[in-house]
């Protein structure tokens, strides 16, 4: 009935202006308090505060839409540029959706970019390099990461935790390229050796250490691609048991 009707459009009117209202406040109150924290608490140093949600929300989104609408053309440093020169290697067409959605021009300015040997590593070819006291330099993956001003712990310098991501991802692309299936980190160590900068192209490179059974062992170096070492690491990955 439209008496029923008009009551029901009113009463749901009420509860979308009070829902409204409600979190205007809940934001304005965010804002203030994060405000007041700030006035008290300056000698804490500013970049530990925190900061109302529209200043972290607005530059991400505005980012998000700058790099789909106009995607920004990609200068490879000259290390890379050797790096993708070399006979042997390809450009990994896949990263981790981890990787893909934190590319926001703010966490990641681009896209990481793997290097890896463009055949997978056969049983037989790793006898043979034994034989040959070959060993694994073939196997060697190169890895561009490129780190916003959101990845940040203190000002300008990447969040510990963000870089032992990559050199969790990279190595992982190393032991895929190996060919042998899937796999997953049962172990990662990693060591700071100074602050790693913000805003720069970072290499990663990664070395096949050893292959027993299922367990296959890689070792990683973070630097600016030329002779500052910022952090390396070691991973384990180990291929999951066949259900029988």
């Amino acid at each position: 009935k439209p008496d029923n009707m008009r009551g029901i459009g009113g009463m749901f009117a009420k509860r979308a202006t009070a829902l409204f209202i409600g979190g205007a406040a809940l934001a304005g109150g965010s804002v203030a308090f994060a405000e007041g924290y700030k006035d008290a608490h300056t000698a804490a140093g500013e970049w530990r505060l925190p900061r109302p949600h529209y200043e972290l929300l607005v530059p991400k989104i505005g980012n998000i839409l700058k790099n789909y609408f106009f995607p920004a053309v990609v200068m490879l440093p000259e290390w890379e540029e050797d790096i993708a020169s070399r006979p042997g290697l390809r450009l990994q067409s896949e990263v981790s959706r981890l990787a893909q959605s934190s590319t926001d021009g703010a966490l990641l300015m681009c896209m990481p970019r793997i290097y890896i040997p463009e055949l997978p590593y056969s049983e037989e070819q790793e006898e043979e390099d034994k034989k040959n006291n070959m060993g694994y330099a073939s196997r060697d993956v190169y890895c561009t990461w490129h780190f916003g001003k959101d990845a940040t712990g203190h000002p300008d310098i990447v969040h510990g935790g963000a870089l032992a991501t990559a050199i969790d991802e990279s190595c992982g692309h190393a032991f895929m390229a190996l060919g042998r299936g899937l796999g997953f980190t049962a172990y990662l160590h990693v060591n700071y050796k100074k602050p790693t900068p913000a805003g720069i192209p970072l290499l990663i490179t990664v070395k096949l250490k050893s292959i027993e059974g299922r367990k296959v062992t890689l070792e990683a170096v973070v630097s600016d691609g030329k002779q500052t070492e910022f952090a390396d690491g070691s991973a384990l990955f180990v291929v999951p048991r066949k259900k029988e």
